[in-house]
């Protein structure tokens, strides 16, 4: 309950940072649309002369696009400007003040910047699988349903947890700002099917195989096409880089100096 109402007040606190910048929002939301419209757009032209990409119809990456576009706008509302700031904080002392808050520091890191802008996303997307499972005149079950939403929490976790060991790295170089940059390019990698990587070198297929898995996985769920070995693959993968990424954070502040000396 503790924890609640800190992240209460910090969402109270971000509300009021967006009405105070309201131009932020209202580009926020026309970049979102945009970027929809886009991907949207290569979809179609993929599937124009062919009947499947990858042994997938165009229904089915239009799932694989709604899907990939909730789980990484909900990671994006809780999670990425948080990110987008570390740098900051660290290399600016600020950290320190963190530290000494009786609030668990790895929280505080990860929730104080909300971005709000993004929930409109998250509704388009859930509108936009809902039209397409009409489309296809499929209806998905209520354990087809359920265990989408556990894969797509899962797969949250998978990404906060990566952002976040990479993140970490900044307590040793502060000035590497670029990091969160790569990793919004890396997060690419996670909007297309799984067969597309096979193809490539299997030492770095499975060196991206968890990001390969985060929206391929809950996509397959919801339409019944997933096995149990990939659902309880990318579950594991979860629950180990949480793990790793409590650690790693531990272990990187004792290397910390603060702003103190």
């Amino acid at each position: 309950m503790r924890y609640f109402r800190i992240y209460k007040t910090i969402l109270k606190l971000n509300f009021s940072y967006l009405t105070a910048y309201r131009g932020n929002m209202v580009n926020g939301l026309i970049a979102n649309s945009v970027w929809g419209f886009f991907s949207l757009l290569l979809i179609i032209i993929l599937t124009a002369k062919t009947p499947s990409v990858f042994g997938w119809t165009r229904q089915e990456l239009f799932l694989l696009f709604g899907i990939y576009n909730i789980f990484t706008s909900v990671f994006q509302f809780f999670f990425a400007r948080g990110f987008d700031r570390f740098s900051e904080i660290v290399n600016r002392g600020r950290l320190d003040s963190v530290l000494l808050k009786p609030v668990d520091s790895q929280f505080l890191m990860s929730v104080s910047y909300i971005n709000l802008p993004v929930l409109l996303r998250i509704f388009l997307g859930g509108g936009f699988i809902a039209y397409v499972l009409m489309q296809m005149h499929y209806l998905p079950t209520l354990t087809q349903f359920f265990f989408t939403l556990i894969l797509m929490a899962a797969s949250i976790m998978v990404l906060y947890s990566m952002w976040y060991v990479v993140s970490t790295c900044l307590i040793w170089w502060s000035n590497l700002t670029n990091l969160v940059g790569l990793m919004y390019e890396i997060n690419g990698i996670t909007r297309y099917p799984q067969e597309m990587y096979r193809s490539i070198s299997p030492i770095l297929f499975y060196t991206i195989l968890p990001l390969t898995l985060v929206a391929t996985i809950p996509t397959q769920a919801l339409i019944g096409k997933a096995t149990l070995n990939n659902m309880f693959l990318l579950i594991f993968f979860a629950v180990f880089l949480l793990f790793v990424s409590r650690v790693f954070w531990q272990y990187a502040l004792r290397f910390y100096v603060s702003a103190g000396g």
